[in-house]
């Protein structure tokens, strides 16, 4: 994860917030969040729980960078409190949500095709 903070322009995939103030401190980790939750959630064909893990946890187009409450509205809020903060924020978390389906449908035919 430190090199994605490096190697990307320091702002929100969900508002386009700076995230420098999050960045240079101890909540920097917060700031990635996984597109495709590493727990299983969301059902894949891996052949193992480690093989899918592995996969989600260091497959870098699976994080993106976002402020602390977004990840929290990510993980945890609510489909009212997510359109309460974007309404407050003139942002969106449907780039997020579209970002998340692609990656699920890209990995269903990587999966399939390693048959």
């Amino acid at each position: 994860m430190d090199r994605i903070i490096s190697e990307r322009p320091p702002v929100s995939f969900v508002s386009g917030q700076n995230l420098s103030t999050y960045l240079n401190c101890y909540l920097r980790y917060n700031c990635c969040a996984h597109v495709i939750p590493k727990a299983g959630h969301i059902r894949l064909p891996f052949p193992t729980k480690d093989a899918r893990n592995k996969h989600l946890r260091l497959n870098e187009d699976n994080i993106v960078l976002v402020t602390p409450h977004e990840h929290h509205l990510i993980d945890h809020g609510t489909e009212d409190q997510r359109a309460r903060y974007e309404k407050e924020n003139n942002c969106g978390f449907g780039g997020f949500f579209a970002k998340k389906e692609k990656l699920i449908f890209d990995l269903q035919q990587v999966i399939r095709s390693a048959k």
